[in-house]
């Protein structure tokens, strides 16, 4: 049991949230301003930037259930935004529908601008008369119940996820929490819009008694939160963590799914009760949870009424900013280190990308002083990525310091080679004006009534320009119906996307195994150089585009291309046909054997652009044309 004041609390959350949850389509739109915090210091949009980008890196993670929730009072603790900027995600233990235009933009403000996962939590006990069926559950009530909770109420809400509370003390249990078969049939059905196999990148957790579930729910979950309130001591607080470690496991759970709570409803002035760690040393509780996701096998830590913190006489948020500095260090200078949290100081540091073999000096340095927010006057150029081949959907290069971003619509974006187009996303980061290296938006354009689009446009001088000045002057304006064929093309990229990336490590782990290949290069291959990178930055699939190159040189891959059935020998890429190029004899003719080697391109080299075929169809083509060379 979470504690006393829960207990009161639940009938009323539960009864309210059986009328919230009714089938709703029409979310209420969330319109985000920043607001003027009353406390705490304002950053800048870099330091939002970087947060973002730390909270999808490999991290223990800070967790919270956050009670009274108003964010009208005129102190902080009732504000989500109170709450340390490292928090990675805090679950709504009170009032979570009905959103005052308070709550909303509160919330609006930890999702989008400090990138934290704000989920609400519900009890489900029985399933509401609503969506029974002749006053039965039935699997149809299950269907009809879960979409309303996974579906509508989200979306309604704006919410990334549901945490369910599942506690075995008669109070808690009802016709459905009390029936495990039920519950997890339940759990299966939420699983459709929530939590890992859903696709949807919304959480699905279940805190409390998570070692007396059935087998096969925690697959269905991202966490299992315990509330291991109290149960550590001066002699055991390891040895409990394990014990509870080991409880779960055998139910399904895997240790780095569990996150470890204490009770900050009573024991937030303390930091918890006197813990022991495998080592032997002593700390407060909350820290040693801390301890042992960093030294033992659990993915984080967190608290229940963490909000009771924000009172700490030292600082708000006293232990839980100790917890995060403790799990995730990152000491002031050490660049090494992820960003986790300021210390007292309001200091922070950020990590420092790998960079490919050959990038200039002089470019790495630029690139990592945007990237980790080093002062330095020699960072006075943009960062700008083409995001052609990852496409918004599987990275965002803006949150990972970026300034400028573009992509080829006609990749991807359309989908379908029927149309030419581009798109630029400024990201408003880049100080034209301070680089000094930029007249063209810093002094006066007499080709424009002599307007200065620094004094003028501020931070949107790149992006004005762009669309004042060059699209007049080069006339890159699309037809309209250009337009309207990548706007379809552009609804349909999630979907697509998702296959391309299936196809492509298909493809990509068949032409592994073939003797008939020297080497292949795609990122989501384990053994890849980039591979690390890849599952850091892009978790969701590294696109439809694979390198090879064959043995025999020119003259097998000239053989092998003359042999394709169903694969399409084009320039083109990122179609939803499967395209083939042989760069040496194609893109790169007119280079000579050695411009073609300096270039890192051999004569056995093909790019793959798979398509989204039948996979079984594209294999095929594939292994039936390296059998003729």
């Amino acid at each position: 049991m979470k504690n006393s004041i829960k207990h009161f609390l639940l009938p009323l959350v539960c009864g309210i949230a059986f009328i919230s949850c009714e089938k709703q389509t029409t979310p209420e739109p969330v319109q985000i301003q920043r607001p003027e915090l009353q406390s705490p210091i304002v950053r800048d949009d870099v330091y939002y930037a970087r947060l973002r980008a730390y909270k999808k890196t490999d991290h223990k993670l800070a967790f919270g259930w956050f009670g009274s929730w108003t964010a009208i009072n005129p102190s902080e603790q009732s504000r989500l935004r109170s709450a340390p900027d490292s928090m990675d995600i805090i679950s709504i233990w009170s009032q979570w529908h009905s959103l005052s235009r308070e709550q909303i933009e509160d919330k609006a403000f930890v999702q989008q601008v400090l990138g934290t996962k704000v989920v609400f939590c519900i009890s489900a006990k029985d399933v509401p008369e609503e969506f029974k069926v002749d006053g039965q559950i039935t699997d149809e009530s299950l269907k009809d119940y879960a979409r309303a909770w996974g579906k509508d109420s989200i979306d309604k809400y704006q919410y990334d996820g549901i945490d369910i509370d599942f506690e075995t003390a008669a109070d808690h249990v009802g016709p459905l929490s009390g029936n495990l078969e039920l519950f997890k049939k339940f759990c299966e059905e939420l699983s459709q819009y929530i939590g890992p196999k859903s696709g949807t990148g919304r959480l699905f957790l279940i805190d409390g008694n998570i070692d007396a579930l059935d087998q096969g729910i925690a697959e269905l979950c991202n966490y299992g939160v315990s509330q291991a309130y109290g149960c550590s001591s001066a002699t055991m607080g390891y040895t409990s963590l394990t014990s509870r470690t080991a409880s779960a496991e055998r139910v399904g759970w895997k240790a780095d799914q569990l996150i470890f709570t204490e009770n900050f409803e009573s024991m937030w002035k303390s930091g918890g009760i006197l813990h022991t760690t495998l080592s032997g040393k002593q700390m407060m509780s909350l820290q040693g949870m801390a301890d042992f996701a960093v030294n033992g096998t659990s993915c984080g830590f967190g608290a229940y009424h963490m909000e009771y913190e924000y009172g700490h006489s030292d600082m708000p948020y006293k232990y839980m900013r100790q917890a995060i500095q403790y799990a995730n260090p990152a000491p002031h200078g050490d660049y090494s280190k992820n960003l986790v949290t300021l210390n007292e100081a309001g200091e922070y540091a950020f990590e420092i990308p790998v960079f490919p073999s050959g990038m200039s000096e002089g470019v790495q340095f630029s690139l990592t002083a945007s990237l980790t927010g080093v002062p330095t006057a020699d960072a006075d150029i943009p960062l700008v990525v083409d995001n052609t081949f990852a496409t918004p959907y599987l990275v965002r290069p803006l949150e990972y310091g970026a300034d400028i971003v573009v992509h080829s619509a006609t990749k991807f974006i359309g989908g379908h080679g029927t149309a030419i187009g581009g798109v630029i996303v400024d990201g408003g980061t880049f100080d034209w004006e301070k680089s000094g290296k930029f007249p063209d938006f810093t002094e006066p354009d007499e080709s424009y009534h002599g307007v200065v689009y620094t004094r003028e446009f501020g931070k949107m001088a790149y992006i004005i320009k762009a669309r004042m000045q060059l699209m007049r002057d080069f006339g890159c304006y699309p037809a309209a119906h250009s337009a309207f064929l990548l706007n379809l093309g552009l609804e349909t990229l999630p979907v697509r996307m998702k296959q391309y990336c299936e196809n492509a490590m298909t493809v990509a782990k068949m032409l592994k195994e073939s003797d008939k290949i020297a080497s292949v290069t795609y990122p989501g291959l384990p053994d890849d150089p980039y591979h690390k990178l890849a599952e850091k930055y892009l978790p969701d699939g590294t696109c439809g585009v694979i390198s090879i190159s064959i043995k025999g040189g020119r003259e097998a891959a000239v053989r092998f291309m003359d042999a394709l059935q169903l694969a399409s020998i084009e320039v083109h890429v990122a179609d939803i046909r499967t395209c083939v190029l042989h760069p040496a004899s194609a893109t790169h003719r007119q280079l000579t054997e050695e411009q073609l080697k300096a270039a890192g391109i051999d004569g056995g080299l093909i790019r793959i652009s798979v398509g989204l075929e039948n996979i079984g169809d594209i294999t095929a083509d594939l292994k039936q044309a390296l059998e003729q060379v």
